[in-house]
C-alpha cells in the first residue's frame, strides 16, 4: 500500500513538473506529446511481458499523443477471445489505477469490427486512429487489417453517411459556427473535433488507418500524409498545424486553470487564460482580444478544411458520373451540385460574382479546385475592381434570391470576398463584444440575421404574411447586412455612423436615392422598435405618438418590424421569446392602426376600452365606476381587463390588510398585491420576490386616492425561467406578508439569502459599465438604467429610489442574459417630474449604489 502511494506521488510530481514547464516547450504539441509519453511508459511498465493473443492500443487524445492534463486515457484491449484474457485485463486495470493512471478501457475482438462500424460510429472512428502501445504487435496489425476490410466493403458509403450525419448533429449541439464567442474548444464547429473528423473522412475515403506507432503527434504526421498525397499544399499544412496547435494550447490551459476536464471557453476562462497567449505585458483587454482573434482564425481554418473533405465525401457517396452536366456559360458548368471551371484562368471580380450568383440561384457548391481559384484570384486584385458596374449589378441580383442568400453571403464572408466587395464590412469580421448577450462575432451575427429573415419567407406567422406582401425585399436584406457595420468604429453610436456607411456603399453600388433613404432609415432606427417595446409602457399614448412620428409610410414600419426580429433572433437563442414577440406585435399593430386610420395614441387606447358588460362581472356598475374614479391614472384602464379590475374591487371589498393573487400563462406568473400604500412599499415587495428566488420582468404600480396601492408584477422562477410552481407561490405569499407586516429585517434576510447565489452570480457576471439616462415625458420622468445583473437587483434599485424619495409608477425590466436595461417612470416626493438641473444628483446617487455592488 505504501509502495502504491509512492508510485502515485511520483507520477503526480512528474506530471506537475511538466505542467509548470509547459511554457518552455517548443509548442503545445511538444507538451502534450511529453504528457502522453509519461502515461504511455507507465502503461508499458505495468503491462510487463507480452501476453499471447492480446495487444493494447491507445485511442482518443492519448492515442494521438495529444493528451491534455485532465483528458481521458483511453485503452483498447484487442483479443481473439475476451473470456480468455478477462482476468489479466482486470488485474492490469487495477494495477494502473494503483499507479495513479486513471484509465477508461474497452475490450474488442475481431468479430466485432463490422457490427461496430454499423451501430457505433463513435467507437469505430476511435479505431481508425488506434495506436499500438504494447502486447503482441502481430495481433494489433491483424486487427487493423480487419478494420481496413470493413472500410473497403459495401459498408463504406454507409459509414461515410453516418459520419457526415454525426458531424452535423455535433454542430447542432455545440454550435455550427466557428465564430461563437463562447465555444467548446473541442466540439464546436472549427474546433479540434472537426480536424479529427477530417482524418476519419480521409482514412475512410482512402481505405487506410493511422500509423501504428507515433514518433510525433498524430496531427503532425497526418497532415504530412495529406501533403504527400497532394490533398493539401505545404502552405495549407502550416496553416492547419498552427490553428490546431493554438486550440490544443487553449484546451491545455482550460484544464490547468480549472483543474478538471473543461472544454467550454467561456468569458470567465478567456480572461483567466488570455495572459498566457501574449509574449509582452499587454493589458488584460488586449491579451483577451488577441487570443480570441487567433482562436477565430484557427477555427475558420479548420472549419474550411472540414468543408473541403465533406465535399470529397459527398462525391464518394454521390459520384458525379451519375449526374448530367449543365453549361452555365462558356467558362463554368454545373455538374450535380458542384460548379466547376472549364479553364484554369484566374477569375475577374465580375466573373467571381457571377459564380456566386449561380451558386445562389442553383443552391450549388463550388468544386474544391474552383474554391481555391476564388481565394487565389482575390490576392491579385488591387481594390479598383469593385467600381465595375457589372460587379454591382450581379451583387444586387444575388440579393434577389432570399432562400439561398444566407449560404452565399456566409461563404463570401468566410473566404474574404464580401469584405473585398464591401470594404466597410471587412472591419466587422471577427469583431466581438465579450458579453453574455451576444453569442457570435458581429459579422456572423449579421449573416445569421439574414438567415433568420430568409426563413420567415415561408413562415405562417404575422411576420411571414408581411414579408410575402412585398415583391422586392432586397432593400431589407441590405439593411440587415449594414445594421451593425459601424460597431468596430463607434459602438455607442453605431446606428448613426452605420447609416452613413450604408449610404456610401449603396451609392457605390448604384442604388437610387429613394432606395438609399429607406435603408438609411432602417439602419438608423434598428434599435428603436426594440427599445420602445421592451423599455416603455405600450399603454402610454405619449409613447405611441412618439413612436408613430418616426414613420412616413407603412412600408417603413413593416421593414423595421422584420429587421428588429431578424436582429434580435440572431443575437442569442435566449434573447427571443414569445413574450418579446408579443410586445413587438402589440407595438406594431397599434402603430399600423394609427398609420392606416390616421389615429392618435389616445384614440387607439380609447378604442381598446370597450363598453363594460357588468352582467358578466362579480361587482356592480356603481362599485366598478367608484373604484375607477379613485384612480387618477388613465393607464389603469388600458393595462387591465374588465375582469381584472373587478377582481381588484372584490379584493379591496374583502378588507384584508394584504391581498395577494396570482394568474399565469405559459411563460409567466402574474402577481397582484393590494395593500395600504406606504413609503418604500414597492422596494419591500421586490425584496420579498428576490428572497423567494423569482425574477421580475415588469411591474405596474397604481395608487387610489384613498392610498390603496395595486401593484402588479410579471414573474418567472430564478433558475428555470418558468412560471412559479404552487410551492413557490406559497413561499412568495408568505415572504410578502412577513415583509409588509415588518416581521423581518428585510435587508439582512436578503443578504443572507443572496449569499447562496454568490457563486452562481460570480460565474454569470460580466462587468458592465453603469449607464443612467433620463427622458422627459409629459407626466413623468423616465429613468433608464443599464448595468450588470445581480441577484435581487430590482430590490436594490427600488430601495435606493425610496431613499431618494422617488415614487415609481411603472417599471419595465429588460434582462439580456446578465445585462439589464431597466426603465422606471417616476415622480419626486412632491409628485413632480425631476428637474433637469437635478439629473446629475440622481444619476450620481444611483450610480454610486450600483457601482458599489
Amino acid at each position: 500500500m505504501i509502495n502504491s502511494h509512492n508510485n502515485i506521488e511520483l507520477l503526480s510530481r512528474r506530471v506537475e513538473d511538466l505542467i509548470q514547464k509547459r511554457h518552455t516547450f517548443e509548442s503545445s504539441f511538444d507538451f502534450s506529446y511529453r504528457l502522453s509519453d509519461i502515461y504511455n511508459q507507465e502503461i508499458i511498465l505495468a503491462a510487463g511481458e507480452s501476453i499471447p493473443g492480446l495487444a493494447i492500443g491507445a485511442m482518443g487524445g492519448f492515442g494521438r499523443m495529444e493528451l491534455s492534463p485532465f483528458s481521458d486515457i483511453d485503452l483498447c484491449f484487442i483479443v481473439h477471445n475476451p473470456d480468455e484474457h478477462s482476468e489479466y485485463i482486470g488485474d492490469l486495470v487495477r494495477k494502473l489505477w494503483d499507479r495513479g493512471v486513471s484509465i477508461s478501457h474497452t475490450v474488442r475482438d475481431f468479430g466485432q469490427v463490422s457490427e461496430i462500424a454499423i451501430n457505433d460510429l463513435t467507437s469505430f472512428t476511435q479505431l481508425l486512429e488506434l495506436r499500438f502501445v504494447t502486447g503482441m504487435k502481430s495481433v494489433f496489425l491483424r486487427f487493423l487489417e480487419r478494420i481496413l476490410g470493413v472500410i473497403n466493403s459495401e459498408l463504406k458509403t454507409k459509414i461515410l453517411q453516418n459520419l457526415l450525419a454525426d458531424i452535423e448533429k455535433r454542430h447542432l449541439t455545440y454550435g455550427s459556427s466557428p465564430l461563437l464567442l463562447e465555444p467548446n474548444i473541442k466540439q464546436t464547429a472549427g474546433g479540434m473535433r472537426d480536424l479529427h473528423s477530417v482524418s476519419w473522412l480521409y482514412f475512410i475515403l482512402t481505405n487506410s488507418t493511422a500509423e501504428a506507432e507515433l514518433y510525433d503527434s498524430h496531427t503532425s504526421e497526418f497532415l504530412n500524409e495529406l501533403v504527400k498525397q497532394k490533398f493539401i499544399s505545404s502552405k495549407k499544412r502550416q496553416e492547419v498545424i498552427t490553428a490546431y496547435g493554438n486550440e490544443l494550447k487553449i484546451r491545455n490551459e482550460l484544464h490547468i486553470v480549472n483543474q478538471f476536464k473543461r472544454d467550454k471557453l467561456d468569458f470567465q476562462n478567456q480572461v483567466l487564460i488570455a495572459k498566457n497567449f501574449v509574449k509582452d505585458n499587454s493589458d488584460a483587454t488586449i491579451s483577451h482580444n488577441s487570443m480570441m482573434e487567433d482562436y477565430f482564425n484557427s477555427a475558420e481554418v479548420i472549419s474550411n478544411l472540414l468543408r473541403n473533405f465533406t465535399k470529397k465525401a459527398l462525391l464518394s457517396i454521390f459520384p458525379l458520373k451519375n449526374y448530367s452536366i449543365f453549361e452555365l456559360n462558356d467558362k463554368f458548368i454545373l455538374h450535380g451540385r458542384f460548379i466547376k471551371q472549364q479553364t484554369n484562368d484566374a477569375l475577374t471580380l465580375d466573373e467571381m460574382l457571377e459564380l456566386y450568383y449561380f451558386r445562389t440561384k442553383f443552391s450549388a457548391l463550388f468544386s474544391e479546385e474552383l474554391e481555391e481559384n476564388v481565394i487565389n484570384s482575390l490576392s491579385y486584385y488591387d481594390g479598383t475592381e469593385i467600381e465595375n458596374v457589372e460587379v454591382s449589378k450581379t451583387f444586387k441580383k444575388i440579393l434577389q434570391y432570399p432562400e439561398n442568400v444566407y449560404e452565399t453571403l456566409m461563404h463570401m464572408n468566410r473566404i474574404g470576398v464580401l469584405g473585398f466587395i464591401i470594404p466597410e464590412f471587412e472591419n466587422l469580421r471577427r469583431f466581438f463584444q465579450p458579453n453574455a448577450y451576444h453569442i457570435y462575432t458581429a459579422d456572423e451575427h449579421t449573416i445569421v440575421a439574414i438567415k433568420n429573415l430568409s426563413k420567415i419567407s415561408i413562415d405562417n406567422s404575422m411576420l411571414g404574411v408581411i414579408y410575402r406582401s412585398y415583391d422586392n425585399i432586397e432593400l431589407l436584406y441590405l439593411a440587415v447586412l449594414f445594421h451593425d457595420i459601424a460597431k468596430p468604429h463607434n459602438l455607442a453610436g453605431h446606428e448613426i455612423l452605420g447609416a452613413q456607411f450604408a449610404e456610401t456603399i449603396m451609392q457605390r453600388l448604384g442604388y437610387e436615392d429613394e432606395e438609399i433613404s429607406i435603408v438609411s432609415f432602417l439602419v438608423t432606427n434598428h434599435l428603436f422598435m426594440e427599445q420602445t417595446a421592451f423599455r416603455r409602457n405600450l399603454s402610454d399614448a405619449t409613447i405611441l405618438n412618439s413612436f408613430r412620428k418616426k414613420f412616413k409610410s407603412l412600408k417603413e414600419l413593416d421593414f423595421l418590424f422584420m429587421l428588429t426580429y431578424a436582429d434580435l433572433s440572431a443575437v442569442n437563442p435566449s434573447s427571443w421569446s414569445n413574450w418579446k414577440n408579443s410586445l413587438l406585435q402589440e407595438l406594431y399593430l397599434k402603430t399600423k392602426q394609427m398609420i392606416l386610420s390616421e389615429l392618435s395614441g389616445e384614440d387607439i387606447l380609447t378604442t381598446n376600452v370597450h363598453k363594460v358588460d357588468f352582467s358578466k362581472l362579480r361587482v356592480n356598475e356603481t362599485e366598478f365606476l367608484d373604484h375607477i374614479g379613485k384612480i387618477n391614472d388613465d393607464r389603469y384602464l388600458f393595462t387591465f381587463s374588465d375582469n381584472d379590475i373587478a377582481g381588484h374591487v372584490s379584493e379591496i371589498q374583502n378588507g384584508n390588510e394584504i391581498s395577494i393573487t396570482y394568474k399565469e400563462d405559459e411563460e409567466f406568473t402574474y402577481l397582484t398585491v393590494i395593500t395600504k400604500d406606504s413609503h418604500g412599499l414597492l422596494s419591500k415587495i421586490c425584496g420579498a420576490i428576490a428572497i423567494s428566488d423569482a425574477n421580475i420582468h415588469d411591474a405596474n404600480i397604481f395608487t387610489r386616492k384613498d392610498h390603496i396601492a395595486i401593484d402588479t408584477f410579471k414573474l418567472t422562477e430564478f433558475s428555470s425561467h418558468k412560471p412559479l410552481t404552487a410551492k413557490q407561490k406559497d413561499l412568495l405569499s408568505k415572504n410578502i406578508t412577513i415583509v409588509l407586516l415588518n416581521d423581518t429585517d428585510l435587508h439582512t434576510t436578503f443578504e443572507e439569502h443572496r449569499s447562496k447565489w454568490r457563486r452562481l452570480e460570480k460565474k454569470l457576471l460580466t462587468t458592465t459599465e453603469v449607464g443612467i439616462t433620463f427622458e422627459n415625458h409629459p407626466l413623468y420622468t423616465i429613468i433608464d438604467i443599464h448595468t450588470s445583473d445581480r441577484i435581487g437587483l430590482l430590490y436594490l434599485i427600488t430601495k435606493k429610489f425610496a431613499e431618494l424619495e422617488l415614487d415609481i409608477y411603472f417599471a419595465k425590466i429588460g434582462t439580456k442574459l446578465n445585462g439589464v436595461f431597466d426603465s422606471f417612470y417616476v415622480l419626486d416626493k412632491n409628485q413632480q417630474k425631476i428637474s433637469p438641473g437635478n439629473y446629475n444628483f440622481y444619476r450620481d446617487s444611483i450610480r454610486e449604489t450600483l457601482t458599489r455592488l
